[in-house]
């Protein structure tokens, strides 16, 4: 019998295997599915373009950054998009903002005569919402909350903002646009001049005389402080000469580019002069106008340079075009952060599903969000607080990469005279849209490829992005604050050379604190020096011997702050101190020679071990007042930082609104800490900030940017609710959980708010202005639109407490408000806004022992800053201006 061996089959059956496999699959991998990072994790596998190594990475902690809300990030560029890419009409004469017929308090309003409208009684006037009207509108529904898109907005009445605002791709801003008519008879004009002169060559032309001047528009504000500066016989002629040369720029027509481009730098070395000789200005007023106008001119040198340039810089359409590559690069991200150990953390930082989310194609992800989006992760990936190591990584491909790619994304078309006249809008009237527009438009020329635009954007990000928050600690406040130190007594059981020691003990410290110069952090020493006094007794039977001992003890511990967090370093100490023999006996005492001789032996051996014995008490010493040290002050100072996070940090994670730490550094008399308080989307201080007196022991300067940036986060903008959901919602934000409304507020007033600052403040002459923008108010059959609510707000010093009381009834700003919309107003917004309620600034200090012979020495609100500060008590002293033009030295950093 034969035996064949049969051929085996799973080759045949693997291979059918792939065929079925190959076929299901091949549909979807010609497809381009929407990706996210998880997904592209699976692929590293696959992935061939993937030449490198896991890098080893420690594990720290990545700087806190505010969440991106890819919703709101669409609604929000739609706003921006529309003021940035339009350009105000800077031709001719600036055209004004509709003036506000403000109404005054029903205490004040003459009910009867209701033809003449009140005067003006604010800096802010009503403006309608911004419209903008796109040249060829397109409506592209493609999900359910897109047909939003297609209700028209409202149209205001009287001026429209296509009047304002004309689209960038209009006529340039330095040439008058001629009508059609003009133009045909300009042209009918050319050619008979051609007949008339028949030698003359056509392709010869006469340029055109300018029509307006190089400059527009024209820095009302500037030009106004700089005549009030003409008044006074030590500012009059630098004021004089700066006029002479902004004026024929502004103002003159006819001036040329080169006779500009001379005036522009002799303004460069003016605005120099200017800011130095601002300081050696003994009246505090005429030093701070001087010093803004100095400041206001140097804003404005920048972007006036690049106007006259020969070729003014632009951004091409290219530079903004997206790259094809971007995809396979997030797929090598993805793989390198997989051999991580906080890869997570990585993802989410860089946004990485976000960036894949708006890489697909067909999820309705615009190009402004993209826009956006790229900015924000440009800005993390240089975050300055990231450590050395964590720059290091991202400094490796394919992270590195992942900049560059982006930076296309990130910018965008940037219109100079756009910019120039926002600037000056927003210097005039302030407000969060003129904002959210500069600060894009500063963002596009960062991440341009143009030299220029980059330098012009740095320029900006110091000029208007300054610190609007700022706190000085000197050395005699932190040792004032120092809990007093209590004399301690206590038993001492202890063993010395051998010996069993019992007796008591009494400790008295001293604790002071003593600042350590630092340039990038808070860094003090607390500093404890202590005195030691016992009385022991050593028993060796039969003698025993008594000693009194006085020791004295240094106790050290060094104390970090820095933008990182807390580091508190091991307490370190060292002793010293000398042991006295008060005598021995015994139980021989009564034996005539007997005792004598006892007592001669328990000397001699105390004599003898007293070195080793004195050791060993001074390291004890030292090692129970280091200890007491780091048990005593670790667990308060965790308190206290966990008292910052919880108070300080926590609302301002709440309102979405970041708080970075611009400088941090301590001297030999203060610890000072600068804050810029903004986001990405946000402007901070642009303006000088009061200097504190140089005796201050507290001193602080808060800029109103830093608080209409926090009441941004409460989103209110086009929001519709009830004035008890208004209520509860400032409470929620605000950190109050138990806040209860008033009793007597309508719960039937529903507000609706303003597309834009819906709520916003201001700091000037001397008082706070709190300004509520709203679009409507229902009130049972009532419905009033578009009206504005002012409360003022002045301060007031009763010792050490320092509040904000309302010294107005309530104001309001509107069009065509008739005198029941006025009885209705007061009504319903005086119950919000009660003249009983105060703003407390400073509260519980008067009761402080600690802070006895103290006094407010400074309380200043005037141009956007709010200045207080606390020094030594005088008779004759007073709170509202600075009494010596001594200033703090760390002021000027």
């Amino acid at each position: 019998m034969r035996w064949e061996r049969r051929k085996s089959r799973w080759p045949l059956m693997a291979g059918l295997i792939c065929l079925v496999a190959l076929a299901i699959s091949t549909p979807y991998i010609w497809q381009h599915p929407v990706l996210n990072v998880h997904e592209l994790m699976a692929r590293q596998q696959e992935s061939h373009l993937l030449q490198y190594t896991p890098a080893a990475q420690e594990l720290q902690e990545l700087p806190a950054r505010v969440p991106l809300n890819m919703d709101m990030l669409r609604d929000f560029c739609g706003t921006v998009q529309g003021i940035v890419d339009s350009l105000p009409d800077v031709e001719g004469e600036a055209i004004a903002a509709p003036t506000s017929n403000v109404e005054p308090s029903a205490d004040q309003a003459n009910l009867t005569n209701l033809s003449e409208p009140s005067p003006p009684l604010f800096k802010r006037t009503y403006n309608p919402p911004l419209i903008v009207e796109p040249l060829a509108p397109i409506v592209r529904v493609e999900n359910e909350s897109d047909r939003l898109a297609m209700l028209m907005p409202r149209r205001p009445k009287g001026e429209h903002l296509s009047e304002v605002l004309i689209q960038t791709a209009s006529v340039p801003a330095r040439e008058k646009p001629v009508p059609v008519s003009e133009q045909s008879n300009t042209e009918a004009e050319k050619s008979e001049s051609q007949k008339a002169e028949p030698n003359k060559s056509p392709s010869v032309e006469v340029k055109a005389e300018p029509t307006c001047p190089l400059i527009r528009p024209r820095p009302e504000q500037l030009i106004e402080r700089l005549k009030a500066l003409s008044a006074a016989s030590t500012t009059a002629e630098w004021s004089t000469q700066v006029l002479e040369y902004i004026l024929p720029l502004t103002d003159e027509i006819g001036t040329t580019v080169d006779e500009a481009r001379e005036k522009l730098a002799q303004l460069r070395t003016l605005t120099t002069e200017g800011k130095d000789g601002s300081r050696d200005v003994r009246d505090p007023g005429l030093q701070q106008l001087w010093l803004q106008a100095a400041e206001g001119l140097e804003r404005r040198l920048g972007i006036w340079e690049l106007l006259l340039a020969d070729e003014p810089p632009t951004v091409d359409a290219h530079e903004y075009e997206a790259s094809g590559t971007l995809m396979p690069l997030l797929g090598d991200i993805a793989s390198l952060l997989a051999g991580t150990s906080n890869g997570e953390a990585w993802r989410d930082y860089l946004l990485l599903d976000q960036i894949a989310l708006a890489t697909s194609e067909g999820v309705g992800v615009d190009r402004h969000a993209r826009l956006t989006l790229a900015q924000e992760v440009l800005s993390r990936l240089a975050d300055s607080r990231l450590t050395e190591q964590q720059q290091e990584f991202i400094a490796r491909e394919p992270l590195a990469s992942l900049g560059r790619e982006l930076r296309p994304w990130a910018t965008g078309p940037v219109e100079l005279n756009t910019l120039l006249a926002l600037l000056e809008r927003y210097e005039a009237q302030g407000g969060h849209r003129y904002a959210a527009a500069i600060a894009q438009l500063e963002q596009r020329m960062r991440w341009s490829n143009n030299q220029q635009l980059q330098s012009l954007a740095e320029e900006m990000h110091e000029q208007y992005r300054g610190t609007n928050m700022r706190i000085a600690i000197s050395k005699e406040l932190m040792n004032r604050m120092i809990p007093e130190q209590h004399i301690r007594t206590a038993p001492v059981r202890e063993s010395i050379a051998g010996k069993r020691v019992k007796g008591r003990s009494r400790t008295s410290t001293d604790v002071e604190v003593e600042l350590l110069p630092n340039e990038d952090a808070w860094q003090f020493e607390l500093q404890a020096d202590g005195r030691v006094y016992s009385r022991t007794r050593s028993e060796t039977w039969p003698v025993r011997v008594h000693n009194a001992a006085r020791y004295e003890y240094e106790a050290d511990k060094v104390i970090t702050i820095a933008p990182e967090g807390l580091k508190v370093a091991r307490a370190k100490s060292t002793a010293r101190g000398r042991n006295e023999f008060l005598g021995a006996d015994s139980q021989f005492d009564r034996v005539p020679i007997l005792g004598a001789m006892f007592r001669d032996l328990g000397k001699n051996q105390n004599q003898k071990n007293r070195h080793q014995a004195m050791s060993q008490v001074k390291a004890k010493v030292a090692y129970q007042a280091r200890s007491r040290m780091d048990k005593e002050a670790d667990p308060k100072l965790t308190e206290l930082e966990q008292r910052f996070q919880d108070r300080v940090l926590a609302p301002f994670g709440n309102l979405a609104l970041a708080a970075e730490t611009v400088d941090m550094h301590t001297t030999a008399k203060r610890a000072v800490m600068q804050l810029r308080l903004a986001n990405l989307d946000q402007l901070a201080a642009h303006t000088p900030r009061p200097s504190a007196p140089a005796d201050s022991v507290l001193s602080m300067q808060l800029h109103e940017t830093a608080l209409n940036n926090a009441l941004a986060g409460l989103e209110l903008e086009g929001r519709r609710m009830t004035l008890h959901e208004v209520h509860a919602l400032l409470a929620e934000k605000m950190g109050y959980e138990n806040a209860q409304p008033p009793e007597d507020l309508p719960a039937r007033a529903i507000v609706e708010f303003a597309p834009y600052d819906a709520v916003h403040v201001s700091f000037a002459e001397d008082r706070l202005e709190l300004v509520m923008n709203i679009r409507e108010l229902a009130h049972g059959r009532d419905k009033i639109p578009n009206f504005e609510v002012h409360t003022f707000h002045r301060p007031v010093v009763d010792g050490l407490t320092v509040k904000l009381v309302q010294d107005e009834t309530l104001q309001f700003a509107g069009r065509n408000l008739r005198t029941g919309h006025r009885v209705v107003l007061h009504s319903v917004m005086g119950k919000l806004f009660s003249r009983a309620d105060e703003i407390a600034v400073l509260k519980r200090l008067q009761s402080d022992k600690r802070l006895t012979g103290l006094m407010v020495t400074q309380l200043v609100i005037d141009d956007g800053w709010l200045g207080l500060a606390l020094g030594p008590a005088a008779a004759q002293r007073t709170a509202w201006r600075t009494p010596t033009y001594q200033v703090e030295e760390e002021s000027v950093r």
